[in-house]
């Protein structure tokens, strides 16, 4: 039994869980249940400037508050030597509301606005794993995945002036079924072969109808109607690979990959279809210095590839809450994506302790293929909207060298005191070559990350104390010719206290985001005739949560 609660900027989030296990001699199971609440305030304030002299400043005021419950249950029947089958079935319900405030100014014009958000979902979903053995050197596996989810939302915004922000209400539901069903077969054969083959099939249908009513002011639009999606998506994939042991020190996998996609639907305006294949090889190598040793040297060529999701390509148009602008655009899928395809060769050096913990070191390099990007543009005529969408719009090249190292400080240093650290350094560096540089680097990606972790257990006292230290530089990134946006450096330190009252009862105290900065984020667009550069301010807090964990 868990029982606690945490504290974010003055609002309570409690929870509770409780986990029940079954041991027996044909079956074993164990069940989940938990229920919370969920609350967190959101304070933002963006400020922006157009060459045509407007300032417009923005400040948001709200908070989330979540109800929930979700059950999940593992099954496990034992039959005969080497077969077994698992199910594992979860529910979950939430309910939410964000209510909030709007404040704009721009010249001499100032207004409000209220919004909120209600919003229920709901998913059930079955996963079942049948595993077989055939014969002794032979087994069989197979996996399936059926369920859906419900969503509900409604929002709000009721503006005095709906020229400086618009006034808004949409109702949205959406139903999403999908089945999911996999084999694998494994063959072990002489001379250190092992032949994995298997294939994959997945139906996916989702049905979204929205009702949405917006007045942006000025005459500029003025839209009232419904859009309706209707979707499915199929996919199947076929894979099979040599896992060979050629010597005490050489493994080898040797393998392809083949996967097709077809997505259809209704967006609303138009039928859609797309079909995309992508075949992928791999070949993996491992070498061991010493057979009986797990130190290990890894090596990889692989094309790898990423299918855009179902809301990517066919999500219906979005409209800002914001005055339609470079740095505030309307949004909308794009239904002829073609997958990002990368093609990359990765080396690791892994170095294993004698008393415990681990050094590695890993090195990799990708081109990619069709990289998706989003890209605002600027509708034709009068009233035109600026409006972002998903785009294939070049290759990329990445690379980068990972860092970590988990071990004990007085394995390095005599009479030093047990404390377990865990740290990991890594530097990355991408260039999108279709843009001009500099900082023409992958979305997301800053130019390195950094972690500092320590655990230490006192000898005078049932108490073990710990802390983490997350650093990640602020960088810029161009998304195109006419657009850059800039994200602000994140520091983020946690600490921990654990209790131990006796061997079933213990107290966890921790403080996240211990020393809370505002996160900057910054968008400047320069194209069309247009200049436009705005930053937004989120505030951040401190989370305090208390726990009881007792076994029962």
């Amino acid at each position: 039994l868990k029982v606690g609660s945490s504290f974010q900027g003055g609002y309570a989030s409690p929870t509770a869980s409780l986990v029940k296990y079954h041991d027996a001699e044909k079956w074993n199971a164990n069940y989940t249940l938990s229920v919370n609440r969920y609350a967190v305030p959101d304070h933002s304030e963006t400020h922006l400037e157009r060459n045509d002299g407007t300032v417009r400043d923005r400040v948001s005021n709200s908070h989330y508050d979540r109800e929930g419950m979700n059950a999940t249950a593992r099954l496990q029947l034992k039959g005969s030597a080497g077969e077994s089958l698992t199910l594992m079935p979860f529910v979950a319900y939430s309910q939410g509301t964000t209510p909030g405030t709007l404040q704009a100014t721009e010249l001499n014009n100032a207004t409000t606005a209220s919004t909120q958000t209600n919003n229920h979902f709901m998913v059930a979903r079955l996963n079942g794993q049948w595993k077989r053995k055939l014969s002794s050197d032979s087994n069989m596996e197979w996996k399936f995945n059926v369920g859906g989810w419900d969503s509900h939302s409604k929002s709000t915004q009721n503006s005095l002036n709906p020229s400086l922000l618009p006034w808004t209400t949409e109702d949205s539901r959406t139903q999403d079924r999908s089945v999911n069903l996999g084999g694998k077969y494994a063959n072990v054969m002489g001379g250190g072969h092992q032949w994995v083959s298997g294939a994959e099939l997945e139906h996916v249908r989702r049905t979204q109808t929205i009702l949405g009513q917006y007045n942006f002011g000025n005459g500029l639009v003025s839209a009232n109607g419904s859009s309706d999606l209707h979707a499915s998506s199929m996919r199947h994939a076929l894979y099979s690979q040599d896992e060979w042991q050629l010597t005490p020190h050489w493994a080898t996998h040797l393998g392809a990959r083949y996967e097709g996609l077809t997505t259809e639907g209704f967006t609303g305006t138009t039928d859609v279809t797309n079909r995309n294949s992508v075949f992928t090889p791999l070949l993996h190598a491992m070498w061991r210095p010493d057979p009986d040793s797990r130190d290990q040297v890894r090596m990889s060529l692989t094309k790898s590839f990423k299918t855009p999701g179902m809301a990517t390509m066919l999500a219906r148009r979005t409209y800002s809450k914001d005055p339609s602008s470079p740095t505030s655009p309307d949004t909308m899928g794009n239904p002829d994506l073609k997958p990002e395809v990368a093609t990359g060769l990765d080396v690791a050096v892994e170095r294993y302790l004698p008393q415990g913990g681990v050094l590695s070191a890993s090195v990799f390099h990708r081109r990619v293929q069709n990289l998706i990007r989003n890209v605002t543009t600027l509708e034709s005529g009068v009233n035109g909207r600026w409006l972002s969408s998903p785009q294939n719009i070049s290759e990329a090249v990445t690379e980068g060298i990972e860092l970590e190292a988990k071990f004990r400080l007085d394995q390095w240093i005599d009479d030093a005191p047990h404390i377990d650290l865990r740290n990991n350094l890594s530097f990355y560096r991408s260039r999108v070559l279709s843009i001009m540089g500099p900082d023409n680097r992958l979305d997301q990606q800053p130019s390195m990350t950094a972690n500092l972790g320590a655990d230490y257990r006192l000898k005078s006292a049932p108490l073990t104390v710990g802390g983490n230290l997350n650093y990640n530089p602020g960088y810029n990134t161009r998304l195109s010719a006419e657009q850059l946006t800039t994200i602000s450096q994140k520091r983020v330190m946690d600490v921990y206290g654990l209790w131990r009252v006796d061997s079933s009862t213990a107290w966890r105290l921790t403080l996240s985001n211990l020393n809370p900065l505002n996160y900057n984020t910054g968008s400047v667009y320069s194209g069309n005739g247009v200049t436009e550069n705005s930053r937004t301010q989120n505030q951040s807090w401190t989370n305090v949560q208390i726990l009881l964990e007792k076994k029962l």
